[in-house]
């Protein structure tokens, strides 16, 4: 399925960045070799930046799932520009059950490092090396609308699924702000067995309610169906462990 994202060209005098809207990208949900090295190399370049979700091992969650049974309940999706991955998530077909409604659980979501905000403010050395892996993969960012996209993913799925568009994730605490206004509703801090059990407790509970659905595919879906102009920023749930 295609998608669309937005490029962030370079910065005018007026301090304002320049966006080159309508750059297709494609929705994967199986990757091939190459993007798997490039989850690999996510973690290496992850570690040049301060955000705490660059530094999770995708490739090695990505095999893991691969080796479960054909019924496996997690679910990859990437966000694919040309080749190379801009973007990816992780949720799980089984419901997360919150006040007796299924919701579907997303895991892990990520921008690839290039596309981190935090990189804007980041040293020369850092900008230089991630451009430079860019380069050598031949396209060169960064892109925003890669979590709208994954999010409006995420709900599309939960639709699938029969969860009427309810989604539920534990929240890094960078990733906070990003998620209200995408429309989702903190509950928050989870110190539940559920929330221990993945590694998140402590961390904020957001869902989406089905009524919160509409607003943000009403807002967003045209990312996934037709270009558009979008400002934002790619979030990060919590990696389970």
């Amino acid at each position: 399925m295609d998608c669309f994202l937005i490029k962030r060209t370079r910065n005018t005098g007026s301090g304002t960045q320049e966006c080159t809207p309508n750059v297709k990208a494609r929705l994967l949900t199986e990757f091939a070799p190459h993007h798997v090295e490039q989850l690999r190399n996510w973690r290496r370049l992850g570690e040049l930046t301060s955000n705490p979700a660059a530094h999770w091992d995708w490739a090695a969650k990505y095999k893991a799932s691969r080796h479960e049974p054909k019924t496996s309940k997690d679910v990859f999706v990437g966000v694919d520009v040309d080749g190379v991955l801009q973007g990816a998530m992780q949720y799980y077909r089984h419901p997360w059950m919150l006040d007796r409604t299924p919701h579907l659980y997303v895991g892990l979501v990520a921008t690839a490092p290039w596309n981190l905000s935090e990189v804007r403010k980041a040293s020369l050395l850092v900008k230089v090396r991630l451009w430079w892996h860019q380069r050598r993969l031949g396209v060169i960012g960064p892109f925003t609308g890669v979590g709208a996209v994954l999010m409006c993913t995420a709900v599309k799925s939960s639709e699938s699924l029969n969860y009427q568009g309810r989604i539920a994730l534990h929240s890094l605490e960078t990733s906070e702000t990003f998620y209200q206004k995408l429309g989702l509703t903190s509950r928050g801090p989870d110190c539940s067995d559920s929330a221990r059990g993945k590694g998140c407790e402590g961390l904020k509970l957001f869902t989406l309610s089905a009524d919160g659905r509409r607003n943000l595919l009403n807002k967003y879906e045209q990312l996934i169906s037709s270009p558009t102009r979008f400002s934002g920023r790619a979030a990060s749930t919590r990696s389970p462990k």
